[in-house]
């Protein structure tokens, strides 16, 4: 398995030929990291490390992990990709019209049920619905954590989930994951600081994390003084803070 992290909470994910797209097409309005135009051409026309993706998928629909209008741009020219995405996008007009003519490769996260699971290939992945950082940020009801297995590596992408202790159990208990993306808010609360240092992971990654000129909310600022402050007690933890960097996971599959 390899990931790219692109910026803001993008993600590139190849797993057993097949690749995943989440949160990777945003908006430019948004209070993080604009989606350069280079890279969002190599999106849009499939180009390079972009070329074949299989699913998008998306935690939610705020603007810097979402763009309706250019999702529905991507699956017009895309016809062999599945989208994913949380009920509340059919609230704006841009992914509506597309869902309602042609949705046979849509599928909306929403209702009653809390746990989506499907399987690409030998690629599992689960949708599980949690709690959104509402006291830090817009009040989000339609939030998704993301689980990747694809029989030798399990990642988990939390988007900006809210690390408390139902929401921690929820995705967690009982498991162990490879990696694990987490959004620098987790390190402004203690019980938040504490459950992700209970979690089980190979290693954690930081993401969403704006360069200095687009710092805004001062989150970047916010972060590394944090991750300064607590570098010595987080374990195999790391920030990412480059456009495009990419992770390999190279455990092996074990022998029968």
């Amino acid at each position: 398995m390899y990931i790219y992290h692109m910026t803001n909470s993008g993600l590139l994910i190849s797993a057993n030929g097949v690749k995943f797209l989440v949160d990777g097409i945003f908006s430019v309005n948004n209070l993080f990291n604009p989606l350069d135009a280079e890279m969002e051409n190599l999106i849009m026309q499939s180009i390079g490390p972009f070329a074949g993706v299989d699913c998008l998928l998306f935690t939610h629909c705020h603007e810097g992990h979402y763009d309706g209008l250019k999702v529905n741009q991507y699956m017009e020219s895309n016809r062999n990709t599945s989208l994913f995405l949380p009920e509340e996008a059919l609230l704006r007009r841009e992914v509506r019209d597309y869902y309602y003519n042609s949705g046979e490769r849509t599928y909306l996260l929403g209702g009653r049920t809390d746990c989506y699971e499907f399987s690409v290939k030998d690629t599992k992945v689960r949708l599980i619905k949690t709690k959104h950082l509402d006291d830090v940020s817009v009040e989000c009801d339609d939030h998704y954590s993301i689980v990747i297995d694809d029989g030798t590596n399990k990642i988990c992408i939390t988007g900006d989930m809210e690390l408390n202790d139902e929401e921690t159990e929820k995705i967690f208990l009982g498991g162990k994951f490879d990696a694990v993306f987490f959004n620098p808010v987790v390190f402004s609360k203690k019980e938040w600081i504490r459950n992700f240092m209970k979690i089980d992971a190979e290693k954690k990654y930081i993401y969403h994390i704006p360069e200095e000129c687009n710092d805004q909310l001062r989150y970047r600022q916010m972060t590394l003084y944090n991750y300064g402050m607590l570098k010595n007690k987080l374990g195999n933890c790391e920030l990412l803070l480059k456009e495009m960097q990419k992770i390999m996971l190279k455990r092996c599959r074990k022998s029968a």
